[in-house]
């Protein structure tokens, strides 16, 4: 059994280490390379930032239980319609975050 959480412990490292290297590389490298301003007059948070974050989240749910999982996965599934009658003001962060379609 001491087995599974060493494995685990292992994954979560390489999740957590890798996914903040990607939103490192996404804020330094990859802003340059599209804007050529050091430092960069707007960050971009785009797919290689969006990539990294998930890691890093999925490093944090490796420690949770399998039915917490589970259940996690049906809510977002089930419910992930229930948010489309929301809408928020223009201008405020979270419609930066989460603009209409």
């Amino acid at each position: 059994m001491d087995f599974i959480y060493l494995l685990q412990g292992l994954i979560y490292a390489f999740l957590f280490k890798r996914g903040l290297f990607l939103a490192l590389l996404e804020f330094t490298s990859v802003n340059f390379a599209w804007t050529f301003q050091f430092p960069p007059s707007v960050i971009n948070m785009q797919v290689i930032w969006a990539i990294g974050v998930s890691m890093i989240a999925l490093a944090i749910l490796v420690w949770l239980p399998s039915p917490t999982l589970f259940a996690l996965g049906l809510l977002i599934v089930a419910g992930h319609n229930l948010l489309d009658g929301l809408h928020f003001p223009v201008g405020s962060i979270i419609f930066m975050v989460c603009p209409p379609r």
